[in-house]
């Protein structure tokens, strides 16, 4: 937890110490992503205790922040969340160093005969109201644009954009919120 903290104090180049207990209120999704790796502890311990205190304060976490973390995803280090909006994170894995804006969901989908949860590489950017369903991999390094629907694997790394999801053809960074 205290690496995430230190990661969204770099995001939000919270520098001061004013600044960083005043992270604590702007960044809502802080307290969902402590809520999940207070949860990953939970999971190897017997306490049936801490295992009721976890669902308690995962079910206030998510209603307060509109952050949704599923505990079975494996969610590696210096990710950051965009907060004050819905984000739905039910994927395999979210990759190092991934970023995550509002609107996003990731979830299971496809067909009958292969449904599946997305896998989120190292450095990926999924910009607001992106959606990524069923079982897709996200290469390292990849753009998903703003409200792009992804439902299969790309074909490698790049910007990605719309519904049905197409190569971007400029510069990536002209999808990435400032």
């Amino acid at each position: 937890m205290r690496a995430d903290f230190a990661h969204y104090c770099t995001v939000q180049k919270a520098t001061t110490r004013l600044d960083r207990m005043l992270l604590l209120l702007r960044a809502p999704s802080l307290w969902a992503l402590a809520v999940y790796r207070f949860g990953k502890w939970v999971e190897r311990t017997p306490s049936r205790a801490l295992r009721v205190l976890y669902l308690v304060l995962f079910e206030v976490v998510r209603h307060a922040t509109g952050v949704l973390l599923h505990r079975w995803v494996e969610i590696e280090a210096d990710v950051w969340f965009e907060s004050y909006a819905p984000i739905f994170i039910g994927a395999r894995r979210v990759g190092r160093g991934a970023r995550i804006y509002g609107g996003v969901t990731l979830g299971s989908g496809g067909p009958r005969e292969r449904r599946g949860v997305p896998a989120i590489g190292r450095d990926v950017v999924l910009c607001p109201g992106a959606s990524v369903v069923g079982p897709v991999d996200v290469p390292d390094g990849s753009v998903v644009g703003p409200n792009t629907l992804l439902t299969s694997s790309p074909s490698g790394k790049g910007p990605w954009l719309g519904s049905p999801a197409l190569r971007f053809k400029r510069d990536p960074a002209l999808l990435v919120p400032a």
